[in-house]
């Protein structure tokens, strides 16, 4: 999945539980689940492939503009906001090394990371809209 779509998903499980601690271990796990559908992707694409480069720069931008708005909005709730975002990123961002340092990551986690994603594809778009879609109504509700 797309970062907005996770971080729609972190805040979404946040406003539902309410304590940052009881959000953070919720959240992460939304990230696995969510990876497992088929999500929007380039089969086949590195980290530097200009596409995908693009679209994750989109993405982050979108993703932290929408975070950023809900906070505004709901200051009160802003540490369980916050943490649900952060720990339904989390996963990615364990990826960034691979992506500035040029170093690959090989350790047992983001091997199952990446085996988990099997549908990234363009059709996977579809998915992510209804997903977000769904995940906005919940927040606005």
């Amino acid at each position: 999945m797309l970062f907005t779509n996770h971080a729609l998903t972190g805040m979404v499980i946040a406003q539902a539980v309410g304590n940052p601690v009881a959000v953070a271990p919720l959240a992460f796990a939304s990230h696995l689940v969510l990876d497992a559908f088929p999500h929007f992707g380039f089969k086949g694409a590195s980290f530097t492939d200009k596409r995908w480069l693009a679209l994750a720069t989109v993405d982050c931008l979108v993703g932290s503009a929408v975070t950023l708005a809900v906070v505004w909005q709901r200051p009160e709730q802003a540490a369980a906001l916050l943490t649900g975002v952060f720990f339904a990123v989390l996963p990615d961002l364990l990826f960034l090394s691979a992506i500035f340092l040029k170093r690959p990551i090989n350790n047992a986690f983001t091997l199952f990371h990446t085996r988990i994603q099997w549908g990234e594809s363009p059709p996977g778009g579809l998915v992510e809209l209804a997903w977000a879609a769904a995940m906005a109504w919940l927040l606005l509700k």
